[in-house]
Protein backbone atom coordinates (compact mmCIF):
# COMPACT_ATOMS: atom_id res chain seq x y z
CA UNK A 1 0.00 0.00 0.00
CA UNK A 2 1.39 3.21 -0.96
CA UNK A 3 0.24 6.69 -0.32
CA UNK A 4 0.46 10.01 -1.88
CA UNK A 5 2.22 8.58 -5.04
CA UNK A 6 -0.02 10.35 -7.19
CA UNK A 7 -2.87 12.24 -8.22
CA UNK A 8 -3.49 15.90 -5.96
CA UNK A 9 -2.31 14.36 -3.09
CA UNK A 10 1.39 13.42 -4.42
CA UNK A 11 3.73 13.98 -2.01
CA UNK A 12 7.14 15.53 -2.51
CA UNK A 13 8.73 15.11 0.90
CA UNK A 14 6.66 13.23 3.26
CA UNK A 15 8.61 13.63 7.33
CA UNK A 16 5.74 12.84 9.66
CA UNK A 17 2.98 10.32 9.84
CA UNK A 18 -0.27 10.00 12.26
CA UNK A 19 -2.95 8.13 12.14
CA UNK A 20 -6.34 8.69 13.46
CA UNK A 21 -9.49 5.98 13.40
CA UNK A 22 -10.54 7.73 10.21
CA UNK A 23 -7.79 9.21 8.31
CA UNK A 24 -3.89 8.75 7.84
CA UNK A 25 -1.95 12.31 7.84
CA UNK A 26 1.20 12.69 6.06
CA UNK A 27 3.46 16.17 6.89
CA UNK A 28 5.39 17.41 3.55
CA UNK A 29 7.59 19.47 4.64
CA UNK A 30 8.32 20.20 0.81
CA UNK A 31 4.85 21.22 0.16
CA UNK A 32 3.92 22.93 3.24
CA UNK A 33 0.93 20.95 3.74
CA UNK A 34 -0.76 17.73 5.37
CA UNK A 35 -2.79 15.64 3.81
CA UNK A 36 -4.76 13.54 4.88
CA UNK A 37 -6.38 9.94 3.51
CA UNK A 38 -9.14 7.72 4.05
CA UNK A 39 -8.76 3.90 3.95
CA UNK A 40 -9.04 3.74 0.62
CA UNK A 41 -5.65 5.73 0.09
CA UNK A 42 -7.88 8.81 -1.55
CA UNK A 43 -6.94 12.44 -0.69
CA UNK A 44 -9.89 13.83 1.90
CA UNK A 45 -8.51 16.69 3.48
CA UNK A 46 -4.96 19.10 2.93
CA UNK A 47 -4.02 20.95 5.89
CA UNK A 48 -2.64 24.20 5.28
CA UNK A 49 -3.27 27.44 3.65
CA UNK A 50 -0.96 29.28 1.45
CA UNK A 51 1.46 30.87 4.50
CA UNK A 52 0.52 29.21 7.40
CA UNK A 53 3.08 26.22 7.59
CA UNK A 54 6.70 26.88 6.80
CA UNK A 55 7.94 23.39 7.99
CA UNK A 56 5.42 21.10 8.94
CA UNK A 57 7.29 18.27 10.48
CA UNK A 58 6.38 15.86 13.37
CA UNK A 59 2.21 15.37 13.65
CA UNK A 60 0.53 13.45 16.26
CA UNK A 61 -3.23 12.81 16.60
CA UNK A 62 -5.22 13.21 20.47
CA UNK A 63 -7.49 10.19 20.19
CA UNK A 64 -9.13 11.72 22.98
CA UNK A 65 -9.84 15.24 21.51
CA UNK A 66 -9.76 14.48 18.10
CA UNK A 67 -7.02 17.24 17.51
CA UNK A 68 -3.96 16.90 15.31
CA UNK A 69 -0.75 18.27 16.44
CA UNK A 70 1.50 19.73 13.48
CA UNK A 71 4.97 21.15 14.27
CA UNK A 72 6.39 23.48 12.16
CA UNK A 73 9.90 23.37 12.73
CA UNK A 74 10.10 26.66 10.25
CA UNK A 75 7.89 29.08 12.73
CA UNK A 76 9.53 27.52 15.32
CA UNK A 77 5.94 26.22 16.85
CA UNK A 78 2.99 23.70 17.46
CA UNK A 79 -0.16 24.06 15.79
CA UNK A 80 -3.03 22.07 16.25
CA UNK A 81 -6.05 21.34 13.97
CA UNK A 82 -9.46 19.33 13.88
CA UNK A 83 -9.47 16.21 12.65
CA UNK A 84 -11.12 17.48 9.37
CA UNK A 85 -8.28 20.61 9.36
CA UNK A 86 -9.88 23.05 10.86
CA UNK A 87 -7.43 25.68 12.65
CA UNK A 88 -7.60 25.42 16.07
CA UNK A 89 -4.88 27.30 18.08
CA UNK A 90 -1.36 27.17 17.60
CA UNK A 91 1.86 27.81 20.47
CA UNK A 92 5.11 28.48 20.69
CA UNK A 93 7.55 30.97 19.12
CA UNK A 94 11.04 31.13 18.43
CA UNK A 95 13.04 31.44 21.89
CA UNK A 96 14.35 29.71 24.91
CA UNK A 97 11.73 30.41 27.60
CA UNK A 98 9.47 28.08 28.49
CA UNK A 99 6.82 27.40 26.01
CA UNK A 100 8.78 28.82 23.30
CA UNK A 101 11.23 26.14 20.75
CA UNK A 102 13.91 26.67 18.75
CA UNK A 103 13.85 24.36 15.33
CA UNK A 104 11.17 21.67 17.53
CA UNK A 105 11.15 18.49 15.37
CA UNK A 106 8.27 16.09 16.62
CA UNK A 107 5.32 15.86 19.03
CA UNK A 108 4.02 13.02 20.62
CA UNK A 109 0.84 12.61 22.98
CA UNK A 110 0.25 10.29 26.07
CA UNK A 111 -2.12 10.60 28.68
CA UNK A 112 -3.13 13.97 28.79
CA UNK A 113 0.63 15.80 27.68
CA UNK A 114 1.74 16.67 24.85
CA UNK A 115 5.36 16.00 24.32
CA UNK A 116 7.40 18.15 22.21
CA UNK A 117 11.10 17.66 21.03
CA UNK A 118 12.76 21.08 20.89
CA UNK A 119 15.56 20.12 19.20
CA UNK A 120 18.06 22.89 18.94
CA UNK A 121 17.19 24.30 22.69
CA UNK A 122 18.36 20.07 23.51
CA UNK A 123 15.46 19.30 25.32
CA UNK A 124 11.66 18.06 25.39
CA UNK A 125 9.00 20.31 26.68
CA UNK A 126 5.71 18.96 28.16
CA UNK A 127 2.77 21.03 27.67
CA UNK A 128 -1.45 19.38 28.72
CA UNK A 129 -3.74 18.97 25.66
CA UNK A 130 -4.68 23.48 25.40
CA UNK A 131 -1.21 24.22 25.34
CA UNK A 132 -0.57 24.91 29.17
CA UNK A 133 3.37 24.65 29.99
CA UNK A 134 4.21 21.84 32.57
CA UNK A 135 8.00 21.05 32.43
CA UNK A 136 10.84 21.42 30.80
CA UNK A 137 14.26 18.30 30.81
CA UNK A 138 16.88 18.06 28.77
CA UNK A 139 20.25 19.92 28.18
CA UNK A 140 23.03 20.02 25.35
CA UNK A 141 25.63 17.68 25.94
CA UNK A 142 27.39 14.17 25.04
CA UNK A 143 26.62 12.15 28.20
CA UNK A 144 23.83 9.68 28.67
CA UNK A 145 20.64 12.21 29.79
CA UNK A 146 22.03 14.84 27.57
CA UNK A 147 20.93 15.57 23.97
CA UNK A 148 23.34 16.36 21.09
CA UNK A 149 21.06 16.06 17.98
CA UNK A 150 17.05 15.00 19.45
CA UNK A 151 15.04 14.38 16.59
CA UNK A 152 12.46 11.65 17.53
CA UNK A 153 10.17 10.99 21.19
CA UNK A 154 8.00 8.33 22.20
CA UNK A 155 6.13 7.77 25.55
CA UNK A 156 5.75 4.15 26.87
CA UNK A 157 2.23 3.13 28.66
CA UNK A 158 4.28 3.19 31.60
CA UNK A 159 5.15 7.05 31.55
CA UNK A 160 9.00 6.02 30.05
CA UNK A 161 10.10 8.79 27.60
CA UNK A 162 12.34 7.39 24.45
CA UNK A 163 14.02 10.25 22.81
CA UNK A 164 16.28 9.22 19.61
CA UNK A 165 19.72 11.50 19.24
CA UNK A 166 21.08 11.55 15.79
CA UNK A 167 24.30 11.74 17.04
CA UNK A 168 24.62 9.12 19.53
Amino acid sequence: RTLGASGQGKLATPIGIAVSDKIVYVSDSHLKRVFGFDANDNLIVTIGHEGELESPSGIAFDDVGKQLYVVDAGKHSIRVYSEGGDSLFSFGGRGSANGQFNYPTNVFIRNGKVYVMDTMNFRVQVFDLHAKFLSPFGSVGNKPGLFSRPKGIAVSAEGFIFVADAAF
